[in-house]
């Protein structure tokens, strides 16, 4: 997923940012196209489990929640509320945001991150294109990246038992939004004929 996060990012920045202080097109244009290629598939893959639940039985009100050293993930069962709260969640794609329980539709995940991102492309992506410092921005964007990963070895959460018991979504957001962005900014850096001199 790492390698589809840094072409779309590569993409969208080859066709949407030119030097100038806007996006080819405009922002308007370029929200509605992205919006309505993710969200018909997170509404269609959300109909295809409701009927997979309703011919299998299932209880709508049932997640899978992380299970702190007793394996990866337990089953529990939601009151009416927070069920209703978590399946809207879900579909409006911003389940990666609510770290207590899993997607309903496991793989929308990346959905949330893409939706994410291109809310944030129109506002990050033409101010990069006009900085004249792009070493220092390639600099600052990669101390940025290494946030992350440096606050989960430093907090013990890093280690190859817990890394393999327990991959939160949180994580991979973030670290798909981050990659996007700095693909993004190489791309800005390479269009407008900037070479790295040291």
């Amino acid at each position: 997923t790492s390698t589809f996060f840094i072409l779309s990012g590569f993409i969208l920045t080859h066709v949407y940012i030119d030097r100038g202080p806007a996006l080819r097109g405009g922002t308007r244009n370029f929200l509605v196209k992205r919006l309505s290629e993710i969200y018909p598939i997170n509404f269609v893959g959300l109909f295809l489990f409701v009927i997979v639940l309703s011919v299998s039985h299932r209880s709508f009100d049932s997640v899978l929640v992380p299970s702190m050293g007793r394996g990866y993930q337990q089953m529990i069962h939601l009151s009416t509320a927070p069920a209703a709260f978590n399946w809207l969640l879900n579909t409006l794609l911003l389940q990666v945001w609510d770290p207590r329980y899993s997607s309903i539709n496991a793989p929308s995940w990346t959905l949330g991150c893409l939706l994410f991102f291109y809310l944030c492309f129109p506002i990050v992506a033409p101010r990069f294109a006009r900085f004249r410092r792009r070493a220092l921005v390639l600099v600052v964007l990669w101390l940025l990246y290494l946030v992350p990963p440096i606050t989960i070895v430093l907090m013990g959460a890093y280690t190859p038992r817990r890394y393999t018991q327990r991959r939160g979504r949180s994580v991979v957001a973030r670290k798909a939004v981050y990659f996007q962005w700095h693909s993004a900014a190489l791309v800005n850096c390479r269009r407008m004929s900037f070479t790295l001199r040291f």
